[in-house]
């Protein structure tokens, strides 16, 4: 009598389990560098709305001389 080895048993499985964890790993990294792309779209149009960065408000720096 002969006996089937676990890896003719579950080869299939294991393979068909690292594929779709690669795919699902693929999306992932796909879906960072479209959150990151979105942001630095809506720090762009921020910056553009106000027209640059926050400004200080204090008067010795914001009138161009030292404190």
């Amino acid at each position: 009598m002969s006996t089937k080895s676990r890896e003719v048993i579950w080869g299939g499985q294991v393979m068909g389990a690292k594929i779709r964890a690669e795919g699902a790993r693929q999306r992932a990294q796909q879906a960072v560098r479209e959150a990151d792309r979105a942001e630095a779209e809506a720090w762009s149009v921020r910056m553009e709305g106000y027209v640059g960065p926050a400004q200080l408000n204090r008067p010795g720096i914001a009138g161009g001389h030292l404190v």
